[in-house]
């Protein structure tokens, strides 16, 4: 017993808490407080009417609000990137996850080439959090597909590897569409991290790709893509009947990812130690996932809820796999 709970019940919740908060919160690129605190929103040049508004902004773009976004984006844009409180606030690395709202700061003139304190740019964000729909966003917009990450000391703390590139990020994390997005787009095949990694060894690491394809190249790898192969989900659309199931079938990165997770949860199963336990949990974990994007009237931010509670389980799959 831990907690007045049984080692089982003790399990469930754990593994909850773990998959709800850490694997889907975790990589937001910036830190959001509800309390509208002033030291947690940049207004350096008062390009902001009010400190409230720069806070209403960043729970927009977070929440995929695209009408409060463009509420609260302010009309003077014309300030230079060191000064601009969109870019310092990085809204823009935000904003990955919603491709209405990435293409609406884009169109109100923000930066493409903002980064974090470690470099990370907005196409890192979306190559590492597998969207393709952004991707194509911000190549368009002139994303440098060859920036790199650098080492910035925070606290003490040193990033182990850097000069990581937007491909290297899609070789670990993300589907054949991005990496061949990003080839396309001009991005170097043949770069190095700062300790001699190339993306082949990204790619050993990408819990999506099969035991065979980590060892092809990455033309290989590339050669092989079929975009039509990738595009329906695990079900037959033409029966679909529910609106999750319906927003599924109409969205491409939904429908890559029912696959995904089709095949991950098929994977996980032949390992469990109890196929009955873990087939209770999936249709648990599906419940949930209906009741958290159901209520979501707006299709475009219902699309966005499923996609990233989705991607989240995905990779809490892959987890459980490779303990």
């Amino acid at each position: 017993m831990t907690y007045g709970l049984s080692a089982r019940a003790s399990q469930h919740w754990g593994e909850k808490i773990l998959q709800d908060l850490t694997a889907a919160h975790f990589l937001i690129p910036e830190n959001f407080s509800d309390d509208d605190d002033p030291f947690t929103y940049f207004n350096p040049t008062g390009l902001f009417a009010d400190i409230k508004s720069a806070a209403r902004l960043r729970r927009g773009v977070l929440d995929g609000e695209l009408e409060a976004v463009i509420t609260n984006l302010p009309l003077n844009l014309n300030l230079p990137p060191d000064r601009d409180s969109l870019n310092r606030g990085r809204y823009l690395l935000d904003a990955v996850e919603h491709p209405q709202i990435l293409q609406t700061l884009l169109g109100a003139g923000v930066d493409v080439r903002v980064e974090n304190e470690f470099g990370k740019t907005s196409l890192m964000v979306a190559a590492h959090m597998n969207r393709p729909d952004s991707i194509q966003l911000l190549l368009k917009a002139g994303a440098d597909p060859n920036a790199t990450t650098i080492n910035h000391n925070d606290c003490g703390y040193d990033l182990f590897r850097t000069n990581r590139t937007a491909l290297m990020y899609a070789a670990e994390n993300a589907d054949i569409e991005v990496m061949r997005l990003l080839v396309d787009g001009g991005a170097n095949i043949d770069a190095k991290d700062s300790v001699g990694n190339d993306v082949h060894y990204y790619l050993s690491l990408n819990p999506y790709l099969t035991a065979a394809q980590k060892q092809m190249s990455l033309k290989q790898l590339l050669l092989s893509f079929s975009e039509s192969s990738t595009s329906a989900p695990s079900f037959d659309c033409t029966v679909a009947k529910q609106r999750i199931e319906s927003l599924i079938c109409k969205d491409q990165i939904l429908a890559r990812q029912d696959l995904s997770l089709a095949s991950t949860f098929t994977a996980w199963m032949n390992k469990a130690e109890s196929a009955q336990r873990e087939k209770a949990d999936e249709l648990a974990w599906l419940k949930r996932r209906a009741e958290h994007c159901q209520s979501v009237k707006d299709e475009a931010q219902a699309i966005s809820c499923l996609q990233l509670v989705t991607r989240a389980r995905i990779r809490y799959l892959h987890n459980r796999i490779t303990e």
